[in-house]
Parts: C-alpha cells; structure tokens; sequence
C-alpha cells in the first residue's frame, strides 16, 4: 500500500513491463489523433483499451464535442471505455491492471482543474501538495497499467503571462514535463502533425 499525501491509499502493483509514453505538442498539432492510434497499436487484440477524458463540460459546446468523442470512440474499430476525470485521476488506478492500456487526455487541463479549484493556486503548500500527488499518482499508472500514455500540450512558446495564476500553472506545468520526461520509457513532440521521437524506449 503507498500513501498519497491527501491521506488515500492505493495498492502498489510492480508491473516490471510496464511503460509510461509521454506525447506533447501545440494546439490542433495531431497529437490526441497519434496517441489514439498508437493506444490501439499497442493494446491490439489482446488488451483493453482506457480513456480518461480531463475536460470540464462548462457550457454546451463542450458537452457535445464530449458526447461526440464519446460516440467516435464507442464506433470504432477499437472499443475504448470512457472515464470522465477531470480531476483526482488516482481514484481510478486500481481499475487498472497489466492488460490495460490507458490514455491520459490532456495534463494541461487536468492541471488547470487541480490547480485552479478551491483556491488551491492561492496556498504555496496545497500547490506543493498537488504537484507532489499527481507525480505520484503517474509513477502508480506506470506500474499498474501494461501501457499508460499521457497527452500534454506545449505552451511554453508564447511568451511570459503578466497575471500571477498563469505565470504559476505555466511553472507547475514545466516541472511536470520534466518529471515526466524522466519517469517515461518514450517521449514524442508533434509540430503540424510532424511526429518526433524525442526519448526512446527502454
């Protein structure tokens, strides 16, 4: 069992073949459609394949651009089971086991509801504290899943925000890609649906 820091604990599996993919790029660059097909590559016929969904349905176009995802991934060729998480994603690791492959879409967002909600943004320590959970929750998505492959976006060339909070989200967000960088078996950046390797597999 292994403890995460707001107090709920989760069974610890070590799943030695495990591996953890990151993929990253800008807005509209291919990178959901090439984690999709590298999910699908991956799981084949013999695992099951996992979305976990991080958006917020915050008005009425975003709750038909979910349903419509929804539809295409229940139509496919491959069967996906939808979660909607937008925030605590450790809630769900133990639905998980080594026949899994799991598709975090996106850690921009996920952060952006972590960080933003209930203030938390606004405490020094509760955003040490949630920095530390979700590094700790993907460590245990790594060991639990066959395959975990996590979608982020880069934000980081458009320059330096004025306001405080996004200032804050893009410095937290910079430490989790380099945690996750570290913590992955393969990185990929995509650029105007141009796939890079950018770490290799291992």
């Amino acid at each position: 069992m292994q403890l995460l820091p707001d107090g709920h604990h989760l069974f610890e599996s070590k799943n030695s073949s495990s591996k953890l993919i990151f993929i990253s790029g800008g807005v509209r660059s291919g990178k959901s459609t090439f984690a999709e097909k590298l999910a699908c590559s991956i799981a084949g016929k013999t695992s099951s394949l996992h979305y976990i969904a991080t958006s917020l349905p915050y008005d009425d176009e975003m709750v038909a651009r979910i349903k419509k995802h929804q539809l295409d991934r229940s139509e496919g060729i491959y069967k996906w089971k939808t979660w909607e998480q937008p925030m605590n994603l450790h809630y769900l690791v133990n639905q998980f086991t080594n026949r899994d492959v799991v598709l975090i879409d996106c850690l921009t967002t996920l952060l952006g509801n972590e960080l933003f909600f209930d203030g938390c943004w606004l405490d020094e320590k509760k955003v040490e504290a949630m920095l530390n959970r979700l590094k700790n929750t993907f460590e245990l998505y790594k060991q639990t899943a066959k395959t975990t492959i996590i979608v982020s976006n880069e934000i980081f060339s458009e320059g330096i925000p004025t306001d405080r909070g996004s200032r804050l989200y893009m410095k937290q967000l910079g430490k989790l890609h380099q945690f996750l960088i570290t913590l992955c078996n393969e990185a990929y950046l995509l650029e105007y649906g141009v796939v890079r390797k950018m770490k290799e597999g291992h």
